[in-house]
C-alpha cells in the first residue's frame, strides 16, 4: 500500500472480478472517491485526513459502510444503496451535504431503518428520501446550520424529534410522510419559509406554523379542510397549495426558496 500514498482521487468503474469489499485507511492525499459500479456489500473509510467528497451512489450491493476519523469530508452521495440497513455519519463532523435518494426503480425495497447525524454543526443540506423504514434520525437536534432537511417518502416516520434544535432551517420536504402524526415543534422554526406537508394526512393541527412569520409557501395536499382554513385566516400572505402537486416541483420550489434567501450560503 506504500505505493498508493499519494493517491488524490479514486475513481471505481465496473468490474467483472468478484471484489466484494473495499478498505481505505492511511491515505495522507486522497481527497476523491467515487465509482459507478454496484460492486460493493462492505466499505470502510478510516483516517483520511484529506478525503472531501464520496461518491457510492448506484452501489446497489452495499450493505454495510464505516465512516471513521474523516475530519475534512464535505459531502456524501450514498443515492440508491437501498440495502444499507444504518449509516453513522457522526464521526465526520465536517460534512456539509448528505444525500441519499433511494428507490430509484420504484418497487426494489429500501432497508435504511436509522442515521446518527450527531455532531454534524457545520452540515446545511440533508436529503433522506423514499426511505420507507426509515424510524430514526438520531443528533437531528445539534444540525446548528441545517438550512434544508428533504424527508420525503419516509413513509415510516411517526414523529419528527429535534426540529427545536434547528434554528437556521429554511425549508422542509416532508411530502408522503404518510405516518407522521404531529408537527408540533416547527412552531420553533424561526426563519422557515417553505414547508411541505403534502400527503401527510394524519396531522390534524397546522396550529405550530400559525406564528412562522417568514413562512411564503405551504403544500398540504390531503391535509384537514378546517386546519387548512385556519391556517389561511391566521397568515393571509401565505401561498397554500392544496392540489396534488408532483415531488419534483415540490422540491424545485423549495430549493428555490433556499437560493433567494439573503442568508442562504
Amino acid at each position: 500500500m506504500h505505493k498508493l500514498t499519494k493517491l488524490q482521487v479514486l475513481n471505481i468503474r465496473e468490474s467483472q472480478g468478484e471484489l466484494t469489499e473495499l478498505s481505505l485507511t492511511g491515505l495522507p492525499d486522497l481527497h476523491t472517491v467515487l465509482t459507478d459500479a454496484s460492486l460493493f456489500e462492505k466499505v470502510s473509510f478510516v483516517d483520511l485526513p484529506r478525503l472531501e467528497s464520496i461518491d457510492l451512489s448506484g452501489d446497489f450491493d452495499l450493505a454495510e459502510l464505516e465512516l471513521r476519523k474523516l475530519p475534512v469530508l464535505k459531502t456524501i452521495d450514498l443515492s440508491g444503496c437501498n440495502r444499507l440497513r444504518t449509516v453513522d455519519f457522526s464521526d465526520a463532523e465536517a460534512l456539509e451535504t448528505i444525500r441519499m435518494v433511494m428507490g430509484w426503480y420504484g418497487d426494489e425495497p429500501v432497508e435504511l431503518e436509522s442515521v446518527n447525524v450527531a455532531r454534524l454543526e457545520d452540515l446545511g443540506a440533508l436529503e433522506i428520501i423514499n426511505c420507507k423504514s426509515l424510524s430514526t434520525i438520531q443528533g437531528l437536534q445539534y444540525l446548528q446550520s441545517l438550512t434544508a432537511l428533504d424527508l420525503r417518502g419516509c413513509e415510516g416516520l411517526t414523529q419528527l424529534d429535534g426540529l427545536k434544535g434547528l434554528p437556521l432551517l429554511l425549508v422542509l420536504d416532508l411530502t408522503g410522510c404518510s405516518h407522521l402524526e404531529q408537527i408540533d415543534d416547527a412552531s420553533e422554526l424561526r426563519d422557515l419559509v417553505g414547508i411541505s406537508i403534502a400527503g401527510c394526512s394524519r396531522i390534524r393541527s397546522l396550529k405550530a406554523l400559525h406564528g412562522l412569520s417568514d413562512l411564503q409557501v405551504v403544500f398540504a395536499k390531503g391535509l384537514q379542510a378546517k386546519e387548512v382554513d385556519l391556517l389561511r385566516k391566521a397568515r393571509k400572505e401565505i401561498s397554500i397549495n392544496v392540489l396534488r402537486t408532483p415531488d419534483q416541483e415540490i422540491s424545485r420550489t423549495l430549493a428555490g426558496l433556499v437560493r433567494q434567501h439573503p442568508d442562504s450560503r
